[in-house]
């Protein structure tokens, strides 16, 4: 696939950056190393260690003790900033590029914040970027056989999180990047919300969560309202109740 719709993508800021170099055998800058994205979804020691460093950072920020956050809840935020990176790039790039990357061959370095993605030899399937339910069903197929749904898969069984509220953060992320791009590209707004309200109408994203004109509210909770001082996310099922 060229390069323009990835690069298109990246301008809108950094939860839409893909890269496409080959990862480095090591990083210049001294941080953790690249390593393949299936590392995190099919050994169940990288799973627990991610959820763990998140688990630690909310501790650190919050000034409590790691026992104090709920391993289900770190898990289940962990999993939000992960597939907020995978969806980013995929939707901008198929709004503003007409193509849909495959993210199988994803490589990521672990660190906090926005995780650093590359994806080497990029292929994607061409879409028409004006047809707002052609790109969502695209993007949906592309959950359910990516890495958004191995994803899934992995820090629900590590995280003991049920797979309708880590579906959930997928509606949630998805929702978020529609917004994200429709504030950085105005132009692009229209286009973006209608693949959000396509995308979430459909499998396997159904019954997880609406939007009323640009706004959404899910039908599940993130668990961030378990971390003492966590409260409720502005699209959370149990805002205002």
């Amino acid at each position: 696939m060229s390069s323009g719709a990835l690069a298109a993508a990246a301008a809108l800021g950094p939860f839409f950056v893909l890269e496409t170099d080959p990862p480095p055998r090591s990083s210049a800058d001294g941080g953790p190393p690249w390593r393949a994205f299936t590392e995190l979804t099919d050994d169940p020691a990288v799973t627990r260690a991610r959820i763990a460093a998140i688990r630690g950072a909310i501790a650190e920020r919050g000034r409590l003790s790691v026992d104090d956050v709920p391993q289900r809840a770190a898990a289940s935020l962990a999993h939000l900033g992960l597939v907020s990176r995978l969806i980013s790039p995929s939707l901008g790039a198929a709004v503003l590029g007409g193509v849909v990357p495959d993210l199988d061959g994803l490589w990521w370095r672990d660190v906090l914040g926005p995780v650093p993605l590359t994806l080497p030899d990029p292929r994607g399937e061409v879409v028409d970027a004006g047809d707002a339910e052609a790109v969502a069903a695209v993007l949906a197929r592309q959950f359910v056989h990516g890495p958004v749904a191995r994803l899934t898969a992995a820090i629900g069984a590590e995280g003991k999180v049920s797979a309708r509220v880590l579906w959930g953060n997928v509606a949630s992320a998805a929702a978020g990047s529609v917004r994200m791009l429709g504030s950085a590209s105005p132009a692009h707004a229209e286009i973006a919300f209608a693949v959000g309200r396509h995308l979430v109408d459909q499998a396997p994203l159904i019954g997880l969560g609406a939007f009323t004109g640009t706004a959404f509210r899910r039908s599940t909770c993130c668990l961030y309202y378990k971390i003492p001082g966590g409260g409720y996310c502005g699209d959370c099922v149990l805002e205002g109740r």
